[in-house]
């Protein structure tokens, strides 16, 4: 076990288990850390779980002093665990025990990494407010570029959701400053790109951030990263109004996200399935699918997932003639608006209701107006 581990990179996670095997706890650790956070992006929960069991009991078994930043790790990997399992309270729990540690003991890079965590918690509980606050407090203490590209990233995309585009591109552009020479990092950001090109109707712009983020993906080889830019490829056909092509495109990435373990992605690609067969006039079909949305979501922690599968439920019923369907549109439309969430895909939803029941049309106006849309809204 020595000697093959001494033949691999010396970060490389598949040293880990040959590290353990010959009693090298100590030098096991960081492969151990590095391969527990790769794995939660493109393998299932468990896989990481047991990596971040390893890496605990390894961590305790040294009798590390409590100053030891590679407690720090342990924290930031529970911390990331939990959210990537939708435990969003378990996740900011882990979080302020990280922060709380590394203001205690010094330890560089933990407080940003756990204001980061607890920002994109907050985000997907729809709390876009404080997930800002967070985000400004993560860029704050940020140390080296890489580190401040991902809170560029997350505060491009909470500002996107509050329907602050500007705010939004001038984040992604300050975070594509700091990730050059990460492809990895440079391809999640041209996905953000992606999203605000979507959101604002510019569909060309989408194609050609996709063409980039597909590219440094490639140098990266990041298999999550191939799975987003096959689901934008999706979202691009969908805004173009090819419903054959975005259904195929969809259950695609759908299917990739499940074999990569990531549900929520996975259930993404679902809620926008139902959106096509919504507007393809399947709306028994776009029921079934928005309950199945609605039925996960409390599993993977997305508020975001659910208000709008809501919407997709009530609209879908709506449009099947259920008597009840207008208050149950209001009713979700109320809390999206207590949210202060701005989605383009709430604006097709109720472009949809407004041709049922005209009551709805000022509000798929004002939608399509936040989303910097007024063509789409003259339109209605």
């Amino acid at each position: 076990h020595s000697i093959v581990a001494d033949l691999m990179p010396p970060v490389s996670p598949d040293r880990a288990p040959h590290l353990l095997a010959a009693g090298r706890v100590t030098e096991a650790l960081l492969p151990l850390y590095t391969g527990l956070m790769k794995r939660l992006q493109d393998h299932p929960t468990s896989h990481a779980a047991h990596r971040l069991r390893d890496l605990e009991t390894s961590v305790l078994g040294l009798q590390l002093p409590p100053s030891d930043p590679r407690h720090g790790w342990v924290l930031r990997g529970r911390a990331a665990l939990e959210l990537a399992r939708g435990d969003l309270a378990a996740a900011d729990i882990a979080s302020d025990e990280l922060i709380e540690g590394s203001r205690t003991f010094g330890w560089s890079k933990g407080e940003s990494r756990g204001l980061l965590m607890k920002c994109r918690a907050a985000r997907r509980r729809l709390e876009l407010g404080s997930a800002v606050a967070l985000g400004v407090q993560a860029l704050e203490r940020a140390q080296g570029d890489a580190e401040e590209a991902r809170v560029f990233r997350e505060l491009a995309a909470t500002e996107r959701l509050r329907g602050r585009i500007k705010a939004s591109s001038d984040y992604v552009r300050e975070g594509r400053l700091k990730a050059e020479g990460t492809p990895a990092i440079e391809g999640w950001l041209w996905l953000e790109i992606t999203r605000i090109a979507l959101t604002v109707g510019r569909i060309k712009d989408a194609g050609r951030s996709l063409v980039k983020a597909r590219g440094a993906f490639a140098k990266a080889g990041n298999r999550a990263g191939y799975c987003a830019v096959g689901e934008g490829y999706g979202w691009a056909a969908l805004a173009e109004g090819d419903l054959k092509g975005a259904e195929q495109r969809l259950t695609t990435a759908q299917q990739a996200w499940l074999e990569a373990g990531q549900r929520r992605s996975a259930l993404r690609c679902l809620q926008r399935r139902a959106l096509v067969a919504a507007e393809d006039g399947q709306h028994e079909r776009a029921l079934q699918q928005y309950r199945q949305v609605v039925a996960a979501c409390g599993a993977v922690g997305d508020l975001q997932l659910e208000v709008v599968s809501r919407l997709g439920v009530a609209v879908s019923s709506l449009a099947m003639g259920d008597r009840k369907g207008p208050a149950h549109v209001q009713i979700v439309l109320t809390d999206i608006q207590n949210h202060g969430l701005v989605d383009p895909d709430v604006a097709r939803l109720m472009a949809l209701a407004s041709a049922i029941d005209p009551s709805f049309r000022a509000g798929a106006v004002a939608m399509y107006r936040k989303l910097g849309r007024p063509v789409d809204a003259d339109r209605l």
